[in-house]
């Protein structure tokens, strides 16, 4: 074997195994659980996985004329895994780069010393089209609610961030379908790996709201048209959060 395939063997991270070849704490249940199912009982399931998403709608374009632009939106049988540890480590480092995003909102719709002190071209900030002059020092305006962070692995398993997002919640719909579908094949699986759950961000989000409100008013969630690639998405996202509201 040459020094590169070695290298590249070295550098291949495996999501499922430790170092030694054996399943990490968290996928030796998972692996054990999906490798006693028959083949038959396999394809049945991963049968009903795509009945269930085609059953609730889950896809991008769900309702736009041409057939061409519809995506349905596909989960495998095996779900992925995070390890508590490899968990906490990146949620350490995803509320850090919602940190400096949140004071970079502020500066930039506050003070503007990093404008000023040229740290941020203020032509990148005034020449871009989502920037609203008119909106700073407005309370609220230098606030950031919502931070969706899109992250991958490197070969050699570190994490990367793809995309930042903070606009509205990317993600959060599908993770939702994703957990609900999955709760309903694989029920025992589903209980016995204690999942964390995803109710207390809704719960979070409508607290976030209910904060923002004034007193005796009513609360609208805008969320895309059924023409939008991401309608599923928010629709089902929104709905998850207005149900806390009722």
């Amino acid at each position: 074997m040459s020094s590169v395939a070695i290298l590249r063997q070295t550098l291949r991270h495996d999501e499922t195994r430790g170092p030694d070849g054996h399943p990490l704490p968290g996928w030796s249940r998972v692996l054990a659980e999906v490798e006693a199912l028959p083949e038959t009982q396999i394809r049945t399931r991963q049968h009903e996985i795509a009945r269930l998403l085609r059953a609730n709608g889950a896809a991008y374009s769900p309702f736009v004329a041409n057939a061409a632009d519809t995506r349905p939106w596909r989960l495998d049988l095996v779900p992925f895994l995070l390890e508590s540890d490899d968990w906490v480590g990146l949620r350490e480092g995803l509320l850090q780069r919602a940190r400096v995003r949140q004071a970079l909102l502020a500066d930039i719709y506050g003070e503007q010393r990093l404008l000023a002190e040229g740290i941020v071209p203020p032509a990148m900030v005034y020449a871009h089209r989502g920037y609203l002059r008119d909106a700073r020092s407005l309370p609220g305006s230098d606030t950031l609610p919502l931070c969706a962070v899109d992250v991958s692995r490197s070969p050699s398993g570190e994490w990367y961030v793809v995309d930042d997002i903070c606009q509205y919640p990317a993600g959060v719909g599908y993770a939702l379908e994703n957990r609900l579908v999955l709760s309903r094949v694989l029920p025992r699986l589903f209980r016995d790996c204690r999942v964390r759950r995803v109710a207390p961000w809704f719960r979070a989000l409508q607290q976030r709201v209910v904060d923002a409100m004034e007193r005796d008013a009513r609360c609208v969630l805008l969320g895309y048209g059924p023409s939008h690639r991401h309608y599923f998405e928010s629709s089902s996202g929104f709905r998850e959060c207005t149900t806390f509201f009722t």
